[in-house]
């Protein structure tokens, strides 16, 4: 597969502004996670099961800052 090819496949939130983002892209046997800006901090590898947890901690409010501020923008 070639690198342009992949890049069509990696998404992101609608609610990415800055750019500076968790991309996501489910396979067939796991669903890989990037830094959006593309650097070189590597990747974290999923179970499409550990993927679903993940999601539903997230709508769940586990994720969100203990003081509900909005960490990129400084917005409560």
């Amino acid at each position: 597969m070639s690198n342009g090819e992949e890049q069509v496949r990696w998404r992101k939130s609608s609610h990415s502004n800055s750019g500076d983002c968790l991309e996501w892209l489910v396979e067939q046997d796991m669903v890989r996670l990037r830094d959006s800006t593309g650097g070189s901090s590597g990747e974290i590898q999923l179970s499409h099961s550990q993927w679903l947890a993940f999601l539903a901690a997230v709508k769940a409010g586990e994720a969100d800052l203990p003081d509900g501020r909005d960490l990129d923008h400084g917005i409560p």
